[in-house]
């Protein structure tokens, strides 16, 4: 296998998985690194004793997904796997309020050098990728949700805005009305190859490892490019390999290498560019 790339691109969550899939597009060679592991739908951990094991430590023997960072005034939760933080946003699409792009100072404020119409076209392109669509609390079942329900009479009875943001998840297939637990019309298939469902209404769907569809980046931007190049890298774990036929199916090959790797195995490549 040939190591030499146009770009190598580390990681592969929300800002990795754009610059991979643009680049690829073009017709470039690109690399992607990525430390964790697949997490195909149905792989993620439903027990405390698999959760509790399921945590980024090397030192401890452990190559899961949750990666505590622990600060002096916070603590942070990253996600090691292909997609990045992208397998436990919880799917909530939110723009950033146009009143925001600006930096306060004394007696003012000073306005960011991009502003939000420089990102509008870029946000509608972002929720048509994943499928974003809204919680149809209009409809049954899902009108019936008591969380949602208390949600909006807390916010009626403060006199606040209450609203439903746009969700990576799918409740109903197009021209279709929301029903839970029936199989998507995908086109292209999934990335795995494997049969999902609208949203069933459980906590599942906050993640990507239910069988139901919680989009991901690393699912919805490789399906989606037919002309993928990519190579996408586990370091020390698992190598999988996407070429222009695979990734139009949306299927992958999985290749094992040494964890560690022995001495004298070392592969060195070669890139014009590397994005972090």
């Amino acid at each position: 296998m040939p190591f030499d790339f146009y770009a190598v691109v580390v990681g592969s969550g929300f800002g990795a998985s754009v610059v991979a899939y643009r680049l690829a597009d073009a017709g470039k060679k690109v690399c992607v690194l990525e430390r964790g592991k697949k997490y195909p739908p149905g792989s993620f951990p439903r027990s405390p004793r698999d959760v509790a094991r399921n945590f980024w430590d090397p030192a401890s023997g452990l190559f899961g997904m949750f990666d505590l960072w622990s600060f002096r005034r916070f603590e942070a939760l990253v996600s090691s796997g292909l997609g990045g933080g992208s397998l436990i946003y919880a799917n909530v699409l939110i723009r950033k309020d146009p009143n925001w792009f600006v930096d306060e100072e004394p007696g003012g404020c000073r306005p960011w050098p991009i502003s939000y119409d420089d990102l509008a076209t870029h946000y509608k392109a972002v929720e048509e990728m994943l499928g974003a669509q809204r919680y149809p609390f209009d409809h049954l079942p899902y009108s019936q949700t008591p969380k949602t329900i208390a949600m909006r009479e807390a916010a009626q009875k403060r006199g606040l805005d209450w609203y439903l943001p746009k969700l990576a998840v799918t409740f109903g297939n197009p021209h279709a009305a929301p029903v839970p637990g029936v199989q998507i019309v995908e086109e292209p298939p999934a990335m795995y190859g494997l049969p999902r469902d609208t949203c069933r209404r459980s906590a599942a769907n906050a993640t990507s490892g239910a069988t139901t569809d919680p989009r991901t980046r690393s699912t919805s931007i490789t399906c989606r490019n037919p002309r993928s190049a990519a190579l996408i890298f586990a370091p020390s774990l698992r190598c999988a390999v996407s070429n222009a036929g695979r990734a139009a199916t949306g299927s992958t090959t999985s290749t094992t290498l040494p964890t560690p790797r022995p001495p004298g195995r070392r592969r060195n490549g070669m890139s014009r560019n590397t994005s972090l």
